[in-house]
């Protein structure tokens, strides 16, 4: 029995272009390997972009209460101020007449009498 082999040369090289499907699929395969990573590095940052809101949100609102405890903070003083006021009650309150007086810290001084 004699087995005879047909040696042709496209049999040993195989076919002519078998480069393209493998520059084909290294090429598809990184668009979507890419895809890929930009697809979770998009949902991160949308995530931290939510959270920031989130955070920039919080801050307006302490600012805006920390804003209304000042003044009222602010207003209690000026109302404790004018309750104490020894040199003009004995002129009496004259809304004609402008008052001199400079308040620092909590009490009052008249801004043209001199300091003892």
């Amino acid at each position: 029995m004699e087995i005879t082999f047909s040696c042709d040369m496209q049999d040993a090289m195989g076919y002519e272009l078998p480069w393209v499907y493998f520059v084909s699929l290294v090429i598809f395969g990184s668009f979507f390997v890419l895809n890929l990573v930009l697809g979770v590095l998009s949902g991160e940052f949308s995530k931290e972009r939510e959270k920031a809101k989130a955070r920039g949100d919080f801050q307006k609102l302490r600012e805006k209460q920390q804003l209304e405890e000042d003044l009222k903070g602010y207003l209690d003083w000026i109302t404790q101020a004018e309750d104490i006021d020894p040199e003009n009650e004995d002129e009496g309150m004259d809304e004609d007449k402008p008052r001199n007086i400079l308040l620092t810290g909590h009490s009052e001084v008249n801004m043209f009498q001199r300091p003892p």
